[in-house]
This record gives structure tokens, sequence and C-alpha cells, in this order.
């Protein structure tokens, strides 16, 4: 993200001063920053988190600066400017933000606090969302897409939105070697049946890495033929039909959506080629590791745009870019890349950008080299559910609740469904007959709450009856 600044590699050898890397303070309100080359995405690079300015005395009080997973960031001890402060934080249960009383445009800011739930399944998201438990959600299961397009259309939202989705392929794997068993994967993806009936939230098919007109750019370059050209390059590779293939996993981070495309493509191989992969499941924090050490065949991946550019796409399949994780490497693509990031002109830079991509290309076509990626998905659209109004739905209008699977863990409902199994004992058979798959166990669950267990702060004991007949009804649907 600093690489266009000033001298930050000599920076990251060893101590500099701040016109060494790029950087000065004009005056208390003015800091100039000295590119090296001409990087025409530098304005939008500003845009990006990894820019935010952060307070210096803070984090020296804790030796941030010098080390990892220190307690600057804890509620207590964080300072930002933003328009909320973090006062709670409990993790994998809940994120509490404020209202700040030091922020420049306080007056606008409408909410008095946000809650954020870390949720693991997005099934049980969609069911508080549906119970009145969340104002907002981070996506939506598959499953209940066309529910909500057909009964709830105005809680629905399907946005643009810049990222692909796409096959990591481990290029050092012997029989993932060979560009031929690559094409013919890509090949036999039936990207409009994925799009249309498989995933249903609006995504487009997607042929090549860029999404189109991301900052005036649509790559042009695809690969050519259908399934008789993938079953001929497989052949020709030594594999009719998928015979004396190796076996391939195909590595996919915990997701039920994930799951379900990965399925989907698992059958089109299967069907097509006569191919017979493996899915592989793996928590997040695993299939990351996994990928950067290589230890994988294919890997189901998403890359969301850090800016809009081109370049943020291209440059993750730079030889030894940290992104790169397929040990796949080509030198004109290098030169390329390097050419296109110091070129001013719009119109020059996306003809050497078309130029690049087509070097991918011949990668493949011209059997010369490696690929890395199988462009198997779609531009994805950011989906997610919210309440109308929702600022009046808690507290007088004062908080907003939001859910979503950034963070692996359990809800506050942990607590009551604690309790209800110990209540479980109880209900027995009439427990099992209404399980509820929300984070409790039907009756035991309601006597729970029935007993005053919340589920969040402030819910009356009569509301959260209701929120558990609803998660009850839901288990059933």
């Amino acid at each position: 993200m600093v690489c266009a600044v000033g001298e930050v590699l000599c920076y990251r050898a060893g101590p500099a001063s701040g016109r060494a890397v790029g950087f000065s303070a004009r005056d208390p309100l003015t800091v100039e920053i000295r590119l090296k080359q001409p990087t025409p995405y530098f304005l939008n690079l500003l845009n990006h988190y990894s820019w935010f300015p952060v307070h210096i005395p803070t984090i020296e009080k804790f030796d941030g600066l010098g080390r990892k997973g220190t307690r600057w960031t804890r509620p207590e001890n964080f300072v930002g400017n933003g328009p909320f402060v973090i006062t709670k934080w409990i993790p994998n249960q809940i994120v509490v933000v404020e209202k700040s009383a030091t922020y420049w445009d306080r007056d606008r800011v409408k909410l008095n606090a946000i809650h954020f739930y870390p949720i693991e399944s997005g099934e049980t998201e969609e069911r508080m969302f549906r119970s009145g438990q969340l104002h907002k959600t981070q996506g939506l299961p598959l499953s209940k897409i066309d529910v909500y397009k057909r009964d709830n259309p105005d809680l629905l939202h399907i946005d643009p939105f810049l990222g692909t989705m796409y096959i990591r392929v481990n290029v050092t794997r012997p029989h993932l070697s060979d560009p031929r068993v690559r094409q013919a994967l890509a090949l036999a993806i039936n990207r409009e049946h994925l799009t249309t009936y498989v995933n249903k939230s609006g995504k487009i098919p997607a042929y090549n890495l860029t999404p189109p007109d991301t900052a005036g750019f649509t790559p042009e370059a695809r690969f050519e033929g259908g399934l008789e050209e993938a079953r001929a390059l497989l052949t020709e590779a030594g594999f009719p039909n998928g015979r004396d293939l190796p076996r391939i996993d195909v590595l996919y981070p915990t997701s039920e959506n994930g799951k379900v495309i990965a399925e989907a493509i698992q059958e089109m191989w299967r069907r097509e080629l006569g191919i017979n992969v493996r899915l592989v499941n793996q928590e997040w924090k695993v299939y990351l590791d996994s990928m950067n050490t290589l230890d994988y065949d294919l890997a189901v991946s998403i890359w969301i745009g850090d800016y809009v550019d081109p370049n943020t796409f291209l440059d993750m399949f730079e030889t030894d870019n940290g992104n790169n994780r397929t040990g796949w490497s080509n030198a004109e693509y290098d030169r390329l890349l390097r050419q296109a990031a110091q070129t001013a002109d719009q119109e020059e830079r996306k003809a050497t950008i078309r130029r690049q991509v087509e070097a991918t290309g011949q990668a493949v076509g011209g059997r010369a080299s490696k690929v890395s990626t199988i462009r198997s998905r779609s531009w994805p659209s950011m989906l997610w559910t919210s309440k109308p109004n929702a600022s009046s739905l808690r507290s007088s209008g004062s908080t907003f609740m939001w859910g979503g699977s950034f963070v692996v863990g359990r809800l506050r409902c942990v607590l009551v469904y604690r309790l209800g199994r110990l209540l479980h004992l109880l209900a027995g058979a009439v427990c099992s007959r209404f399980r509820c798959r929300a984070g409790c166990r039907g009756v035991g669950g309601v006597l729970a709450v029935w007993l005053g267990v919340p589920l969040r702060r402030g819910l009356p004991r009569r509301r959260g009856v209701a929120v558990f007949r609803g998660c009850i009804r839901g288990s059933q649907v």
C-alpha cells in the first residue's frame, strides 16, 4: 500500500528520517507525501484503512510499535478519531461502540451506539434478523435469497461490489503444473449456471480477474472453447476422461455459502471431465496458513479490491507477492505490471494492462508457463438485509444491532443455551421435538428466558419468549 512512496523499502530495512521515506509534516495540518514514481491510483489508495491515522503516543505507551498483540487496542486504552469510540469488546461475543463526544461532526451522528455480534452461522444470523434481534446482517444464506425477494423485497439490498471470487491453483503440484490440466478445469466450469441457479445473489460470471469497468478498464482477453475443448486438453495431457489423474483436493474456508459453490463445481468436474475431487473445509486461519505454505491443490478464494484500480487485482500474482500463494511466476507479467504502475497516461496504461492480461492467457494457450487461477466464479454483489427505520427499533432509537460473520464465535444466547441444556433434561422429548438451531433448544430455551435470562440487554421477558418461539418456528422451515 505504501510502496509508491519515497524510499519506503529502505525504511523497512532500517531506521530513516521521515523525509527519507517520503513523508513530512509541512505544518500541524498539512502532510506532504513524495512519490518515487507516477502512481495514477494514489488518491484511491488513501481511502484504504492502512492509511488511517493512529495515536502514536498511545501505541508507544504499550510498546505497540515493537511488538504485536499489545493492549493499545483494548477499549480502555484505544484512542481514535472517528464518530464512535469502542466501549466494550468481549472476544467472540460482542463489540460495542458508542457515539464520540469529541468527534468534529458529532451533531450529524444519529446513533448513540452500535452493537456488533460475531456470528459463525449464516442461518443463525438470518434467524436473529427475522426475529428482531438484529437490525442489519452481513450476508444471507443462499437458500433465503429467493424467499426475501418474494416476501420481503424491501428488506433485501443487493449492491455492486468490487471483488472477484475465483479458484487458486497450486502450480507446484506435479499434476497441476501442466497448463492443459488447469485450462481443462477452467473450461468445464459453467459460470452462468453458478450465478443463475446456485448463487442467486445478483453476481455476474467472471472470465477475468479484474471486474469490468474498474477505473475505466474492462479486460477483453478470455479463454476460448467449451467442454469438448476441455476434454481434448485433458486427453492431450494424458488423462482421458480423468483416468490416472491424481486426486485433487479443493480447499474452502468455513462458510455455508462457500460449501454450496464448492459442491456445485465438484459435480461439474465429475460429470463433464470424469474427475473426482475431494472437498476440504478449514477454519479461516488454518485455511490461510495452508495457502501461505502451499499445502493445498485448489483453493476457493475471493479478492475484494483495496482501491478502485486494476492494479489491486493484478499485482496479487506478481512473483513473490505475499498474496500470490500459488507458486506461479511469469517474468513478462511482472515487467508489464511495473510498466503499468509507472505510466501516467491512462490510455497507454490500459493498453499495457491488456498486454499483461494477455500474457497470463498465453501462459495457458501457448502451453508456455504457469497460470495461477481458474477464474471460475463471479463478481460479487454486496448482499445484506436491514430493517427499515432501524434507528427506531431499540432503546428509543439510540442503538443499532449488527450481525456479521467477520469473527468466528458464538452469540450472547450461548448463556441461554447453557441454561437451556440444564432444563433440557426436564423438557426431554418435547425439547427434542422442537429443536432450535439458532443457539438454544426448544422448550428449554423458552424456560431459560422465562426465568429471566435475556438474549440481550433490555430484552423484556415476554419479548424473549416471542423470540424463542420464532426460533422454534424457524427451525422447522
